[in-house]
């Protein structure tokens, strides 16, 4: 049977692996620190233990587990300095105590510079919550589509869909199944070929839907159960019929594909809440469409929109990029002396904030003894936005988006209701 169901308040797992020393006293312990081999380039770097389980082939008899060694287990590790998203199992023979040091030349050394945190602003429960229930990744792959997928975070789906090499999930309604032969029954009555809501853009293959949250709950609590595998900062605790989704897909003969999305509070300055290309689409420039997109509504709307933070870093890395480009575009104009950073904002619909911290970032903003900032725009500091200016975008044709903002959609209705 297909999953469905509304997003419980925590993870599924917080208990389970709190710590399993207790049943594997013999596997290594909770945040031990030692080299691992990365197989993935080849490389030895510092990694701590997440969780252990029996490898496979080790008999599993509950009595007997205080028999086992420490090479009878598989290990959950993180990479000391990276993503979480690269966290992973390895088997014990691929594991090594500091003192037995791997040859210099097989040695991946990584700074940890605090990086990793992807949560700045959360409060600290929050937090520990948050670190508590999403240790583990407990679904390893998804098959969405034609695409196997691998994850890079814990999702909360409910407790029949956790612990899956693979969850196969409809790309069309987003509901999510144990087994290939569920999904393949239920692709053959699944009449969904597009995001639930209304087209409000289209260019050639490329669309955008607009979901309500309060009208496709469903398909929204199935969406955000997708995202949060692949964002580690990303928030279940608000119910969805707070936001606005607008889904971007590519379309075939079989119907809208998912490609990404972002979300939107419905009565908040942010014009971005959550934003995701999904993995197997990257690289195509929908990150950059999207976040062009959330300012194409802006402009619609007349407001200066900035999106929610805390930001990753993947998240701010592109949104600087995004607004240098932007900036690069203004600023180069020949023909215009100068420029305020409220006028700029008028134009592109940043906030003054962003505008100030993407300028001060590429050395072109400066602050006068008198405290009033200045743009330089001179020919050798505008070449580091041309650079990123260089790099095609998608780019959100205005003419192309037929849309009513939610607030100005309310009143209308409110005056046509009968009386």
């Amino acid at each position: 049977m297909g999953g469905k169901g509304k997003i419980p308040p925590g993870g599924v797992n917080s208990k389970a692996f709190e710590n399993h020393s207790l049943m594997f006293p013999n596997a290594y312990p909770p945040h031990l620190t030692l080299w691992g081999h990365d197989k993935s380039d080849d490389t030895w770097k510092m990694c701590s233990i997440i969780h252990a389980r029996p490898r496979t082939g080790v008999e599993l008899i509950q009595t007997k587990f205080d028999q086992l060694d420490a090479s009878d287990f598989d290990y959950y590790i993180h990479w000391q300095g990276l993503d979480r998203r690269l966290d992973c199992w390895i088997p014990w023979v691929d594991l090594r105590s500091l003192e037995d040091e791997p040859e210099e030349g097989k040695i991946l050394r990584i700074e940890n510079d605090g990086s990793e945190s992807h949560h700045g602003g959360m409060d600290a429960e929050y937090l520990r919550e948050h670190e508590n229930n999403t240790k583990l990744k407990t679904i390893l792959k998804i098959k969405l589509g034609k695409h196997l997928v691998d994850t890079w975070y814990f999702s909360p789906y409910p407790k029949d869909y956790q612990n899956l090499d693979v969850l196969y999930i409809c790309e069309f309604c987003l509901n999510f199944f144990r087994y290939e032969t569920e999904m393949n029954r239920h692709i053959v009555r699944c009449e969904i070929r597009h995001p639930p809501g209304n087209e409000i853009y289209r260019d050639g293959k490329i669309s955008m839907f607009e979901v309500d949250g309060s009208l496709n709950r469903v398909y929204c609590e199935n969406l955000c159960y997708l995202s949060k595998l692949f964002l580690d900062h990303k928030s279940l605790r608000h119910t969805v019929n707070l936001f606005l989704y607008y889904i971007l897909t590519e379309y075939d003969d079989n119907g809208y594909h998912i490609t990404g999305y972002f979300s939107k509070e419905k009565h908040s300055k942010n014009n971005v809440s959550c934003l995701l290309c999904l993995p197997q689409h990257q690289r195509k420039g929908y990150g950059k469409f999207l976040i062009c997109f959330s300012y194409l509504l802006s402009r619609k709307e007349k407001k200066v929109g900035t999106p929610e933070r805390p930001l990753s870093d993947l998240g701010k890395a592109s949104y600087m990029s995004y607004w240098g480009k932007c900036l690069y575009d203004i600023l180069r104009d020949e023909s215009v002396n100068q420029y305020s950073i409220q006028e700029i904002s008028s134009m592109t619909c940043f906030e003054g904030a962003d505008i100030v911290a993407c300028l001060e970032e590429r050395g072109l903003l400066h602050t006068l003894s008198s405290g009033e900032p200045i743009i330089i725009a001179n020919e050798q500091l505008l070449e580091k936005l041309k650079g990123e200016s260089s790099v095609k975008t998608r780019i959100a044709d205005a003419d192309k988006l037929h849309w009513i903002p939610y607030d100005m959609y309310n009143e209308t209705h409110e005056l046509n209701l009968p009386h």
